[in-house]
């Protein structure tokens, strides 16, 4: 499954052996953007070929520019296709399949959705098999059919196994060794090479067969009328995996740099705008308060003779301090006169 090839190799690299040195004994093929455009016509001539996987899908917002393409053009010469998704663990499992569902029209196609799961980090094993029965629940229920899962051999055994040991398996190992997969799980497909050599296609491309009495019928897509659900077929392991399953919501994701950004920035928006409310309040409220005590008659005028008592409302805001101010000047004078006129008088 090619999109971003170092992570992809880094996986594959895990379970590679001698690579598989018979090229001419493949059943199907996956393809993707890399292999870009494709001569459908001549692929179909290969008799080897009874089928083809093509990528549809990454993460919350990737689609591939030649899947539509792919699609169409191999089943109008006589291809069966699927579509497979390569799942994040940087969106939200809901965002990644309406991404998938958004592409994947269901009346185009043969065989089951498949899900390509070869990243874990920055989730634990719990987060990560939450992550994939809750998109394989979706796919349940929107295209009525139990979905194929891929992985290499050594991440199935050790993330997901035995847990999805119901579904059909699509699994990686570069060898001329079939893989060995942990509690007797069985896989419908194996993917031995990821260097074929088709006719149509220009580039290398990854070729698998058919596990121990498999077929396309054993992944074929046929709409459920009662389809299955998650609990029904994730595996109760009984104390066998080191983690106990529980369907539940997938993990919240972190937040990117940007989104933290923009949610500090709005923070400090929400921080400004309630203390200009307080502000606001605070001066009306003092401004109230004024306008009382001027209206019962202990308030003062500026405009008038300091010591002056009115009983009406002032159109101006007086400050506190001012006012206590003006008194203590208007004793002063008044006491200052009455010292001059008892001076005149002697």
């Amino acid at each position: 499954m090619l999109f971003c090839f170092q992570v992809v190799y880094a996986q594959h690299i895990e379970d590679s052996g001698i690579e598989h040195r018979n090229g001419s004994n493949y059943d199907g093929i996956d393809v993707s953007s890399y292999q870009q455009d494709i001569d459908w016509e001549a692929v179909s001539k290969d008799h080897n070929i009874k089928f083809a996987y093509v990528k549809a899908t990454e993460g919350a917002s990737y689609t591939s520019p030649h899947y539509i393409k792919n699609i169409r053009n191999a089943r109008q010469h006589g291809v069966k296709v699927g579509s497979y998704h390569f799942m994040r663990t940087t969106s939200s499992i809901k965002s990644q399949f309406e991404n998938f569902r958004r592409s994947v029209n269901r009346d185009e196609q043969d065989l089951v959705p498949m899900i390509d799961i070869e990243v874990k980090e920055p989730w634990n094993r719990k987060e990560l098999m939450d992550s994939v029965a809750a998109f394989a629940q979706m796919i349940i229920d929107y295209y009525g059919c139990i979905p194929m899962i891929y992985a290499s051999s050594s991440f199935y055994n050790n993330y997901l196994n035995p847990y999805f040991n119901k579904f059909p398996l699509f699994i990686a190992r570069y060898s001329s060794t079939p893989p060995t997969l942990k509690y007797d799980a069985k896989y419908a497909l194996w993917q031995f090479s990821s260097n074929g050599q088709v006719d149509g296609i220009d580039h290398r491309v990854d070729l698998c067969c058919f596990g121990p009495g498999a077929s396309v019928k054993d992944f074929a897509f046929r709409r459920q009328r009662h389809h299955k659900t998650i609990s029904e077929l994730v595996i109760d392991a009984g104390g066998v995996a080191n983690h106990e399953v529980q369907m539940q919501a997938p993990p919240q994701f972190k937040a990117t740099k940007s989104d933290k950004k923009k949610k500090k920035e709005k923070d400090e928006e929400k921080e400004k705008d309630k203390k200009k409310q307080q502000d606001s309040e605070k001066d009306s409220k003092k401004q109230d308060n004024y306008k009382q005590k001027v209206a019962n008659g202990i308030g003062y005028d500026q405009t008038q003779y300091p010591t002056r008592r009115i009983k009406r409302e002032s159109t101006k805001i007086i400050d506190y301090r001012a006012i206590t101010d003006s008194i203590e000047n208007a004793k002063k004078l008044e006491k200052k006169n009455k010292k001059k006129n008892k001076d005149n008088d002697e």
